[in-house]
Formats: C-alpha cells, sequence, structure tokens
C-alpha cells in the first residue's frame, strides 16, 4: 500500500487534478514524475522540482546546467537519508545525477542481496530560501472593513500557495 497525496476540505478542480497527478504519479518509477510524487510524499519536504537532460550536451534550465545525460533534482525540507532513499526508489537505473549541493548514501534493501547489498550515492539541489514580498495598497473608503489588513494577508498567502486558484484580485 502506497499512500496517496493528502487532500484538503475544499478543493477547486485544478487542486484536485494537481493532487490526483501526484497521487498517481507516486505509483509508477523510471519517470521525473514519479520522482517527483515519491519526493513529495517525504515528511517535511515542502517542495520539489525534477528535470532532466536527455541531449548529448549541457543543457541550461532555469539557470542550471544540467550535463548532458543526466537527471536534477531540487527538494526543500526533509531528512537527508528520506529524501535520497525517496529518490533512489524512483530514479532508472544508470542514470547519472546533477551533482548538487547534497549526497547521500543509499543501500539497497532488496533482501535477494546477500551482505553487503550495493550502495549508491544520491545526489540533489536544496536551493536557497528565496524571501518574497508583496505591496499592497487598500483604497481609502468606508467600505473597506476594519479586518481589511487580516483578509487580504489571508488572501496573499492562500494565492501563493495554490488555494485561490483562478481567483481574480484588483
Amino acid at each position: 500500500v502506497v499512500s496517496g497525496v493528502e487532500g484538503i476540505a475544499t478543493e477547486t478542480s485544478q487542486q484536485f487534478e494537481q493532487r490526483r497527478q501526484q497521487s498517481v504519479a507516486a505509483n509508477a518509477v523510471n519517470s521525473n514524475t514519479a520522482i517527483l510524487g515519491n519526493l513529495l510524499g517525504v515528511a517535511s519536504v515542502l517542495d520539489a522540482y525534477v528535470t532532466d537532460n536527455p541531449s548529448d550536451a549541457p543543457v541550461t534550465k532555469g539557470g542550471v546546467t544540467i550535463p548532458a545525460n543526466s537527471l536534477y533534482v531540487a527538494v526543500t525540507g526533509g531528512t537527508s537519508s528520506d529524501v535520497a532513499m525517496a529518490i533512489w526508489k524512483k530514479k532508472p537505473p544508470g542514470i547519472p545525477m546533477y551533482a548538487g549541493n547534497n549526497s547521500e548514501v543509499v543501500t539497497d534493501p532488496n533482501p535477494a542481496y546477500s551482505p553487503p547489498a550495493p550502495s549508491y550515492t544520491i545526489t540533489w539541489e536544496t536551493p536557497a530560501s528565496l524571501q518574497t514580498y508583496f505591496d499592497v495598497v487598500i483604497a481609502q473608503s468606508t467600505s473597506v472593513p476594519s479586518n481589511a489588513a487580516s483578509l487580504v494577508q489571508t488572501a496573499v498567502v492562500n494565492a501563493f500557495n495554490g488555494a485561490n486558484s483562478g481567483a481574480t484580485f484588483t
């Protein structure tokens, strides 16, 4: 039994579809979405990004140069051992990994191996935290509620986290 991605009490159809895709991907192997789905299921992982470079030359994506024929994983949160095992369980065998700023040696837990079981060094990037600021201007009006500041803060956080998907703010 593999646990899925936990839902919320109320969600939009877009949020449901994203949660469903993550849950289905968690059951797959040998694909970027399978690795991503598995990583997002790791305790304390806040976010993850997985891409690959199947070409024979380095490629730059989002300011990161990914070597030829390799896998790039970025993860925020989680313990090193849990993150490494989540990647290892879903990554295709024999694919080189981008040499990120984190690494962990994973030992194959398959009981078919006589000790010592094979070990693999799993590498990934933990991106630097990015401060995000919002500047909100509220027009002075008698129709502005007294708790407007709190309402705006909640709306911004919800929009940033995808809870107001499709909402329009003016």
